[in-house]
């Protein structure tokens, strides 16, 4: 019995990260179409995409053009060029 549940919980928990690559890898090939200088700008970052920054940064600016007008003249060129 327990060790059933145990069998149980580890699929459900394999699924999750099963599912929570598909998205990343999702995401990724979205970005790199529509907005590859997202991509460039944190391709050095430990976490890359998956930092608390990136998530804030899309959430703020989910297209190049409105990440130009948000971010400062430095920034704009490396997250908006293609």
């Amino acid at each position: 019995m327990v060790g059933q549940a145990i069998a149980v919980l580890a699929r459900a928990q394999q699924d999750a990260v099963w599912d929570r690559t598909r998205a990343g890898n999702k995401l990724r090939s979205h970005l790199r179409e529509y907005f590859p200088g997202f991509l460039a700008a944190f391709q050095h970052n430990r976490e890359g995409i998956y930092s608390n920054i990136a998530r804030v940064l899309l959430a703020a600016a989910p297209t190049p053009e409105q990440a130009h007008t948000v971010l400062d003249p430095p920034r704009q060129t490396v997250i908006t060029t293609r």
